[in-house]
């Protein structure tokens, strides 16, 4: 299985470049982003996973942008994919217990590889995530954590 291994314990060999990557294009064929891999890359322009990826990471891409939005951020959630499944967690590193609203614009980088959606309880779903929602397809499975 072609993947990208886990950052979480250690950093990347390209944590020096960070800040200074404008563009990621992740081969088809890779079908797993570890957690961390991608984290803060605060430059990025243009973010390329093909539908071969099914699982990525906690945190995989958090705080890193995308143009003008975050990729793997959101209001006090965070976003992993498990082999298809869209994961939405409240971030443990919130300092607020509210508002835990979300949009899609974080995860729509990923959306063709999204074949259902698990949502930790709590978490307060925004009128963006129904429209979303409803956009992808009104059969997407949905469940609760």
């Amino acid at each position: 299985m072609c993947k990208i291994k886990n950052y979480s314990n250690e950093e990347p060999p390209w944590v020096d470049s960070l800040r200074v990557i404008q563009k990621i294009v992740i081969e088809d064929g890779v079908k797993k982003i570890y957690a961390y891999a991608f984290a803060d890359c605060t430059r990025l322009e243009k973010l390329t996973i093909p539908v071969t990826v099914k699982t990525i990471g906690n945190f995989a891409f958090t705080a890193s942008y995308c143009g003008d939005r975050l990729v793997n951020s959101g209001r006090n959630v965070f976003w992993s994919l498990n082999n298809g499944t869209l994961i939405l967690k409240k971030n443990p590193a919130a300092k607020s217990d509210e508002d835990f609203s979300t949009g899609y614009e974080t995860w729509e980088v990923v959306e063709k590889n999204i074949k259902s959606v698990k949502i930790e309880r709590g978490i307060i779903l925004g009128k963006r995530f129904y429209n979303w929602l409803e956009r992808m397809n009104s059969d997407l499975p949905v469940a609760f954590l």
